[in-house]
């Protein structure tokens, strides 16, 4: 097999104790300028008559410069080779401990300098590989750091001290075939037609125009991946982008599903930017691994079907425009069926009547009806051309039926057994169709008719129940879903106690950071639209951290202006000593009761803070109206939705090293006063602003068998006790 370029820069960099950190910077510099003449990647030119392509280089730098190159290419040229397969691993970052293992023994080091490297190797290995030589490992700085930490020096076998000095030898021989960790991929560095494509997202951005820098980071992973792949960027496929998510898991990158889906996303967007973009159409990826539950996106959709749309909007969310992205809701429909899945409609049910949507359902309704319209095209076989062609049971059950078909297929991905159809994300879809139905005067039967499927699906229906009004429907105690049961679950596992400080920690860090920038610059105009929002941040988490309210009443805080008729519910007081009040009317609580809530000290500093200083330069980038009331404001005179703080709250959260959003929020800062408190029950009731002391004995049900087993084991201990003080009273009292 003909040795490549990619193979030579791969040798280069497993001898450099032999050549020298010079030498291999200037023989990488010429392999890649020969490639770049080529017009390809260095994967895809040969290596033969390297030294005459190195001809071309004479006329173009310096005599001195180009014998200097020149003595270290034949040095390199001079080398025994090294294992095809090794070199093409090294070059696409895929070695692995083994591999590193075989490049100490290709070091021409004394038997006194390999022993010790060897050992600590061996024992690494023989620690951490399923396989016991380490293919199984990857030779990758990132991913090893993150194995090494799991180790104590008992696991190696070795004294305390002995344990810092095997880790240096094995990140050594780590190094020694983690070509992309020493060195990052540069715009110079690339060739063929993904050097010219980057080249005109850098000359669209000096055209007067708004730059496309945003959009080069996010497609950069996907270029170092082509690179040193050898993969054009004409040839890139959906198959490219899984290989690519694979990768980034492999070298441990953070978030690496969400690196892979904006590579997807800033693919499209340049291919609307500039012209000479591949036209290869991307699947959009989603966290399942399975592909993209449409086949026609809601803007391919028929117009006239798209304009119906928006007067069904403007009718009945008044001045709202915003209607939600194209797969905003779990991502559960396909385009085949599979006759190794169950179909939800085998077992045959009562139909019971059901309950409308929630005003907050708009965004996640247009998701629906786009999956109603691709099974009506795609399934059934007719183009809708307005709302009313897809309001049938027909429809609703092909699109219900697609659904659960892709739970299942979900499902059995992951190892796990088969859902059952009755579930929030099912019931969700016949609720938006009975919801639009009633909304646009559709026939009773009809709504009736899709009342049978909502509790079909429902997951907490038990049965009926006679009342004095007629029938009621029963449901199960409500509890902690699943999701936020996991989230809270990681503050008791190994190394919760980390994430709960972190969790306690995040608004001071975000606030202490954006006081220090502040106090940098001299101005909130020199601030980013990133320090703003963790500003905005550090605020809502402050005030949440004390007081569990609702998000909605977060985005609805109001410090209140002059004419504008809404009152202030938030006051913040000027002495420092003072505390922040927040006063709810009936209204603007679930429960329908007001409420009063007493903020923290640190979280009324926050407010004042955030007041003098971020809102004013936030209602100035946002084109507030000057007599916006809202804590938060946003363009004109609205507030900005709770949905973007939760995004913020969960970023932020990630960062700093835990799992939350804002209304698991609520439920850890009850738990945490349970699990100090059993008996607080009352209290908990009360701040979470729950009408029935039921629903929150049902959400911390676990909470009350604690306080069953305490109070049982305190009882226990009081009756031991007492049988221990009868006991010495009788030997006292016994004759001797």
């Amino acid at each position: 097999m003909t040795a490549s370029l990619a193979d030579l820069i791969a040798t280069a960099h497993v001898h450099r104790h032999q050549l020298g950190d010079r030498a291999v910077n200037n023989v990488r510099k010429v392999l890649l300028h020969i490639a770049e003449t080529r017009g390809a990647l260095p994967a895809e030119v040969t290596a033969t008559d390297v030294l005459n392509a190195h001809e071309t280089r004479k006329e173009a730098i310096s005599p001195k410069q180009f014998r200097e190159e020149r003595t270290h290419l034949e040095r390199l040229l001079d080398l025994d080779p090294i294992p095809d397969a090794l070199a093409d691993r090294v070059f696409k970052g895929e070695a692995t401990l083994a591999d590193a293992w075989t490049a100490l023994e290709l070091q021409p080091w004394a038997e006194s300098a390999l022993r010790p490297r060897r050992s600590a190797l061996k024992k690494v290995i023989h620690t951490l590989s399923m396989s016991r030589d380490g293919r199984d490992l990857p030779a990758n700085m990132k991913a090893l750091e993150s194995r090494l930490k799991t180790l104590r020096h008992t696991d190696l076998g070795v004294a305390k001290a002995s344990a810092a000095t095997i880790t240096s030898h094995v990140r050594g021989a780590v190094a020694l075939v983690d070509l992309n960790s020493q060195q990052r991929l540069q715009k110079s560095m690339l060739t063929g037609d993904w050097a010219a494509l980057v080249a005109e997202i850098r000359s669209y951005s000096t055209g007067g125009r708004r730059g496309l820098g945003h959009f080069e980071a996010k497609i950069w992973p996907l270029v170092e991946y082509c690179f040193r792949h050898g993969i054009p960027a004409a040839n890139v496929s959906d198959d490219t982008i899984q290989e690519l998510w694979t990768d980034l898991e492999k070298r441990k990158v953070a978030r690496p599903f969400e690196t892979a889906r904006a590579t997807i996303y800033a693919w499209e967007a340049l291919q609307s930017k500039i012209p000479t973009w591949p036209a290869t159409k991307l699947n959009r990826i989603h966290a399942d691994g399975l592909s993209s539950p449409h086949s026609t996106f809601f803007q391919h959709l028929p117009d006239d079907l798209k304009a119906d749309w928006a007067a069904y909007v403007e009718a009945n969310f008044g001045d709202r425009t915003q209607t939600g992205s194209d797969v905003d809701l779990t991502a559960l429909v396909v385009s085949a069926t599979d006759s190794e899945y169950v179909d939800p409609f085998a077992d045959t049910e009562p139909a019971l009547p059901g309950r409308l949507r929630s005003k907050e359902s708009e965004p996640n309704m247009r998701t629906v009806m786009t999956y109603a319209a691709n099974a009506a095209i795609h399934d059934i076989g007719f183009m809708p051309h307005c709302l009313t062609d897809l309001l049938n049971e027909r429809v609703l059950r092909r699109t219900l039926s697609r659904q659960y078909l892709r739970q299942q297929q979900r499902a059995h991905a992951k190892g796990e057994a088969r859902p059952s159809k009755r579930n929030s994300t099912l019931k969700f879809t016949v609720s938006v169709f009975k919801a639009i139905a009633t909304d646009l005067g559709l026939p009773d039967d009809l709504v009736a008719a899709f009342d049978g499927y909502y509790d079909r699906f429902h997951p907490d229906v038990t049965g009926w129940k006679r009342t004095k009004d007629g029938h009621k429907r029963t449901f199960r105690k409500q509890r902690i879903g699943p999701r936020h049961a996991r989230m809270l679950d990681q503050f008791v596992q190994q190394g919760g106690d980390a994430k709960l400080l972190a969790w306690w920690r995040l608004p001071e860090g975000l606030l202490g950071h954006v006081r220090k920038r502040l106090s940098a610059v001299g101005d909130p105009a020199l601030l980013s639209d990133k320090e703003l929002n963790d500003a905005n941040t550090a605020v809502v988490a402050g005030i949440l951290r004390g007081n569990p309210l609702r998000r909605e009443n977060i985005a609805e805080l109001r410090i209140g202006a002059p004419g504008t008729g809404l009152e202030p519910n938030l006051r913040i007081p000027e002495d420092p000593k003072g505390h922040a009040r927040i006063w709810l009317s009936a209204t603007e609580v679930k429960n329908q009761r007001e409420t009063t809530v007493i903020v923290t000290q640190f979280a009324t500093e926050a407010l004042r803070f955030y007041r003098d200083w971020i809102r004013p330069e936030v209602m100035r980038r946002r084109g507030s109206d000057p007599q916006n009331p809202y804590l938060f404001p946003t363009a004109g005179m609205t507030e900005r939705p709770h949905t973007k703080h939760a995004r913020d709250y969960h970023n932020r959260a990630w960062q700093a090293g835990f799992w939350l959003d804002l209304h698991a929020n609520r439920h850890l800062t009850a738990k945490l006063v349970l699990d100090q408190d059993p008996s607080a029950m009352d209290i908990v009731q009360k701040v979470l602003g729950h009408t029935k002391k039921e629903t929150t004995e049902a959400y911390y049900a676990e909470i009350n068998d604690l306080l069953a087993q305490k109070t049982f084991q305190e009882l226990l201990g009081a009756f031991t006790a007492d049988l221990a003080d009868a006991l010495r009273l009788n030997l006292q009292k016994a004759p001797s």
